[in-house]
């Protein structure tokens, strides 16, 4: 059904963004179930599932080192406001 279908796009997906980066992180529903991705495309670097929003954000970090004067509690407003 529409599901099966939804998820054979998002494996498609996958694949087309490894093809194009080389270097993919999953997330979101489709992260819920892991080893299917895993099976299709075992280059993915990481898988989560939705609202792991830590876990995320540490999979990027682990690629891409955070600067060292890198301070993740900094102000998003502009000083203009």
């Amino acid at each position: 059904g529409f599901i099966d279908t939804a998820k054979a796009e998002s494996l498609e997906v996958i694949g087309e963004a490894i093809k194009e980066n080389g270097k993919v992180i999953v997330t979101g529903c489709m992260g819920v179930d892991a080893s299917v991705i895993r099976a299709v495309h075992p280059s993915v670097l990481s898988v989560t599932g939705p609202q792991q929003y830590e876990q995320v954000v540490n999979a990027v970090h682990d690629v891409v080192p955070p600067r060292k004067d890198h301070n993740p509690l900094i102000d998003l407003v502009p000083p203009q406001g």
